[in-house]
């Protein structure tokens, strides 16, 4: 039996419409054996602030208790792998899949579907940005490579009351929020002036 606490919970955002309910059902089966509650909550068709570029469209989140089993090496191989095959399904899942932005007075703009995977400590969110098609094998080890330097980026991160973004680029490294949002503003304030 396996002895993960019932507070360990994953939150799935945006994942009904990718997957069928036979394979939700699946994974959620597979996640209770292991004590692990899961939720869905979809904002499809719902008007948000645009923060995609901080922020992915799908979203999976794992709460705290969670995530310090897995750091703590007390988070069985059984419940680990449920975990990351589901992680894996959701990944696959979202290849070539678009979505839309709907703004004022413009066309809708497709926009690819993107995965994030959240993980809390105490004190910081660390929101993990995964994008491209590769290999199984290869989301496989960039899904260990999160896992693996997140205690380091929470160590590097300044407090902030919004999760801090990482992206892969041969390590998993904090994306400068501040420096991103005044380039964005650069950029459109010089498409304005033409």
């Amino acid at each position: 039996m396996d002895r993960t606490p019932e507070t360990s919970q994953i939150l799935f955002v945006n994942v009904q419409n990718l997957l069928d309910d036979t394979e939700i059902n699946h994974h959620l089966s597979l996640l209770s054996t292991h004590n692990i509650k899961s939720n869905f909550f979809d904002t499809t068709g719902k008007a948000q602030a645009s923060v995609e570029d901080f922020t992915s469209f799908v979203i999976i989140v794992l709460n705290e208790t969670l995530v310090q089993q897995y750091l703590g090496g007390i988070l069985t191989n059984a419940a680990w792998d449920a975990i990351k095959s589901t992680m894996l399904k959701v990944w696959q899942a979202t290849l070539g899949k678009k979505y839309y932005i709907i703004r004022a007075h413009a066309e809708p703009e497709p926009r690819d579907v993107t995965l994030g995977i959240e993980l809390k400590s105490e004190k910081h969110t660390i929101h993990f940005q995964f994008s491209g098609e590769m290999s199984e094998e290869m989301q496989s080890k960039y899904i260990d490579k999160a896992f693996d330097s997140f205690t380091k980026l929470c160590e590097d991160a300044k407090s902030d009351i919004l999760p801090h973004v990482a992206r892969f680029d041969q390590e998993w490294k904090l994306v400068d929020k501040r420096k991103e949002i005044e380039e964005k503003q650069k950029s459109t304030r010089k498409k304005k002036k033409k």
